[in-house]
């Protein structure tokens, strides 16, 4: 018997980093949740992120019926 499921579509994940600052602010996806996430912590603790009130977030997006890639869900946010 054959299994006719349609593959997951692929999720990527957006990383963002706002603290005003040219050479810290910047947003970047990754394909890797191990990657993102583990550059989601490093930017949290970075203290020229802290020090100027920044933020952090990083979320996952899917593809919407039309294939837009839309949030999924909320991983991390944190905002000094």
């Amino acid at each position: 018997m054959f299994d006719f499921h349609e593959p997951e579509p692929p999720k990527v994940y957006w990383l963002d980093v706002r603290a005003g600052l040219s050479d810290v602010d910047r947003h970047e996806i990754y394909a890797d949740f191990e990657m993102a996430r583990h550059n989601y912590e490093v930017w949290k603790y970075d203290s020229r992120v802290m020090n100027a009130h920044g933020s952090v977030s990083l979320v996952e997006m899917t593809p919407d019926e039309n294939g837009k890639y839309v949030v999924a869900r909320e991983l991390g946010d944190k905002q000094w």
